[in-house]
């Protein structure tokens, strides 16, 4: 019986020895620069990179599907008219002027659009109003367009107005 040996690397002579190191250490840097290549081609920068592309001159594209900042919504409402509902059909419906020092709780709960760039997003909001006539929640959608690098509010789609017995606020933790 004649048992085959494999023969250990030690036992090549040294120009026919396997280097490994070098090749890991290339594939290394290969995998980091392809990895920092995605991130700026997708225009991410990776975050020890913040800051070093320079300036950029023109201003943050805005989106329509993204959600207005909670100053533009209320800064939108301000001045707006809103009918609130009556009982009595015969009734003439009350109306009331949003005024924006009168709204708190302001609060996005979604977005949707029927495609087509050329169709608003709708965004819905809901928040509190209180003045002097009484306190009110207000189911608000409102029609946002992108054009350019702005924002543009449409007409106001629908607003549901709830009047409200009474708002609770719960003590604060200590």
């Amino acid at each position: 019986m004649v048992f085959v040996v494999p023969a250990d690397a030690s036992d090549h002579p040294p120009s026919k020895r396997v280097r490994r190191w070098p090749v890991f250490l290339l594939g290394l840097i290969l995998g980091a620069g392809v990895t920092i290549g995605v991130f700026l081609a997708l225009g991410d920068r990776p975050p020890w990179m913040a800051g070093t592309r320079g300036g950029d001159a023109s201003p943050k594209k805005i989106e329509a599907g993204d959600a207005p900042t909670d100053d533009e919504v209320l800064d939108y409402l301000d001045g707006k008219t809103l009918n609130l509902s009556v009982k009595d059909v015969n009734e003439k419906p009350k109306t009331v002027t949003l005024k924006r020092a009168n709204l708190t709780d302001l609060k996005w709960t979604g977005a949707g659009q029927i495609s087509g760039a050329e169709n608003p997003w709708n965004h819905t909001y809901m928040c509190l109003y209180s003045d002097e006539t009484g306190t009110y929640i207000l189911d608000l959608r409102i029609p946002v367009r992108a054009v350019g690098s702005r924002r543009v509010f449409l007409p106001l789609d629908s607003a549901k107005v709830t009047p409200v017995d009474k708002v609770f606020t719960p003590p604060m933790k200590k």
